[in-house]
């Protein structure tokens, strides 16, 4: 029987080769192949293929939906975050380089509080004749520096300050960018504006200018500790090296301030000792 069915299987393959296998499959009696059938718990593409199908063999590759784009931001948004949600604010900030409503914060904050405190300085210098006489005191030299020389010197003290950061995170191996410590460092000052109108009372209800200090040291606090959280999130730092990065220039200004003053003792003792 294994005989005629070799002889059987010999005889149809000469068929086909001789082009009879078109006449039979004309004639419905050339059976087709077929394709293979699943096992149980095996999918059709991998009873095809003999092993696990991927998204190159399959006749409807996966099409990954795309991801949605994060929701711009407003201005008014961004600065209730820097009080609500200020680590994730500042990292938005920060990452969106968001340079210009940054400076324009900065520069803000610095003009209102120049503005505030344009009563006590008046009153300040009327207390002493000497000054009060000078006409770089007088009232209407006083507004106008407030109102052209503020925004310009603000502006200058954010470049220079953020640079001066941006070098020592540098230093410290950060990866961070400039524009966007620009852009943290002003979202951080946001908070001194509340402190502003209690530079007022120095004027109005005849407070001192160290109790206005005093008052306003939780909002220094405030604004330190969004700088530094601003530092981090911009050059995805520890905590440590955030902190480092914001006192090393003041300690490095404060240990200059010594040798100088040092350096001025010395001169007079010798001018003395002549």
């Amino acid at each position: 029987m294994d005989k005629d069915n070799d002889h059987g299987k010999n005889d149809g393959e000469q068929r086909l080769e001789s082009g009879e296998g078109d006449t039979m499959r004309a004639e419905g009696r050339f059976i087709e192949p077929q394709e293979p059938r699943a096992e149980p718990g095996q999918s059709e593409e991998q009873a095809g293929t003999g092993d696990h199908a991927t998204p190159e063999r399959l006749d409807h590759p996966i099409i990954e939906e795309p991801h949605e784009k994060p929701e711009k931001r407003t201005t008014t948004e961004l600065l209730y975050g820097v009080i609500a949600n200020p680590v994730e604010t500042l990292r938005y900030v920060a990452k969106h380089k968001l340079v210009a409503a940054g400076i324009l914060i900065y520069v803000a904050v610095a003009w209102i509080g120049a503005f505030a405190s344009i009563p006590g300085s008046l009153n300040s210098f009327e207390q002493i004749p000497e000054i009060s006489g000078l006409p770089m005191f007088s009232p209407r030299s006083i507004i106008v520096f407030t109102i052209v020389g503020t925004p310009f010197f603000s502006l200058l003290w954010l470049v220079v300050y953020a640079g001066i950061l941006h070098l020592i995170a540098s230093l410290l191996k950060g990866k961070g960018e400039f524009p966007g410590l620009v852009s943290a460092v002003g979202f951080a000052s946001f908070p001194m504006i509340i402190s502003t109108p209690f530079s007022l009372l120095d004027y109005v209800m005849g407070i001192g200018i160290s109790l206005y200090g005093l008052i306003s040291l939780p909002f220094t606090i405030w604004t330190i500790v969004l700088t530094i959280i601003g530092v981090r999130e911009n050059y995805n730092f520890s905590t440590a090296r955030a902190v480092w990065t914001f006192f090393i220039p003041l300690i490095a200004l404060f240990l200059l301030a010594i040798l100088l003053v040092i350096g001025i003792i010395a001169l007079f003792v010798g001018a003395l000792s002549r």
